[in-house]
């Protein structure tokens, strides 16, 4: 059983969480209206989307889910995906960002991508404000989105081509870490962590440690395996807060591409 089985759920649970009565200023947006709109604009882009993978947080107030995106693989690196958040509280607001999943790690481990360093509309949101379903404002957001997908993948496939050929000695890995830190996108507990899996990554095959994975696509020194690094301690934030994770992806993503010069 997957250790993130604790806040897995399936499509169905989502679509029947009930959500609020409107209010003057509040207008929520039911998870399966939300869904369908992805599911209609994916279409219109010749795009399909498969293998959902669900979470709920905050008493189910909060949804955040995945879908592939078929047919979009680098290699035999990651899948593209879509990620796609929405709450019944007001504390997140209604959007989509694109992401990949690295294939060797688990449900859900997806790493989403900001526009703001890069240009790209990875990434789109809407308050739930009254207007948020007039005129189909949302709708016409995740068209704008979606829009710009082959450019967002085009720079995606170059980053993980760069972030591959970025070498690391331990010095160096170790003041990236710190660094992260220090611009707020790992917490202080977590140095030790990220450090440990960094080193035993390189290692790890001939000094097995029992129920902990060794993988040979992240021995290589290189920033690459760094970031696997860092998403693999992440994953006991993720099962904290699937709905939040995303944006630390978001902010690692970006601390890697300054830091390493990767735009």
């Amino acid at each position: 059983m997957s250790s993130l089985d604790s806040y897995v759920v399936t499509e169905e649970q989502v679509r029947n969480v009930p959500v609020p009565a409107a209010t003057r200023t509040f207008q929520p947006v039911r998870n399966g209206e939300l869904l369908d709109m992805v599911m209609k604009v994916s279409d219109t882009f010749g795009l399909k989307l498969s293998n959902g993978r669900f979470a709920l947080g905050t008493e189910q107030q909060r949804m955040f889910g995945t879908y592939d995106l078929v047919g979009q693989n680098i290699e035999d690196i990651a899948s593209f995906q879509i990620g796609v958040r929405n709450s019944c509280d007001k504390s997140i607001a209604a959007g989509i960002c694109f992401g990949t999943r690295v294939f060797v790690c688990s449900n859900l481990a997806f790493v989403g991508y900001a526009d703001d360093m890069f240009g790209i509309t990875g990434r789109i949101s809407h308050r739930h404000t009254v207007h948020i379903l007039k005129e189909e404002r949302l709708y016409n957001r995740l068209l704008s989105s979606f829009e710009q997908f082959n450019d967002f993948r085009d720079w995606q496939v170059k980053f993980f081509d760069k972030v591959r050929d970025v070498k690391l000695n331990n010095g160096r890995a170790y003041e990236t870490i710190i660094d992260a830190v220090r611009a707020n996108v790992i917490n202080k507990t977590d140095i030790i962590d990220v450090a440990d899996e960094w080193e035993w990554q390189d290692k790890g095959q001939n000094e097995p440690i029992e129920n902990r994975v060794w993988h040979s696509e992240f021995k290589p020194r290189t920033a690459y395996s760094l970031m696997n690094a860092f998403t693999e301690v992440g994953k006991a934030f993720q099962k904290k807060n699937p709905v939040g994770y995303p944006q630390r992806t978001m902010s690692l993503v970006k601390f890697l591409g300054q830091r390493y010069q990767l735009n």
